[in-house]
């Protein structure tokens, strides 16, 4: 099973460019575990910040 953050391989090259990104897919594919796991990862080292924003609609 691959690690939720190398499934997005571009991703930390497009946050080093500083670009935004959208991750879109399907219900229950994973995206929040891969972004908390990409957030754990940057904020790891120190020299980043990683804050996760959801715009999902609650109910």
């Amino acid at each position: 099973m691959l690690s939720p953050t190398e499934r997005l391989p571009d991703v930390k090259h497009l946050i080093a460019q500083r670009s935004y990104f959208v991750i879109h897919a399907p219900r229950q594919v994973s995206k929040t575990t891969a972004m908390l796991a990409l957030a754990q990862e940057l904020t790891a080292n120190g020299d980043d910040t990683a804050i996760m924003v959801s715009a999902a609609v609650g109910s």
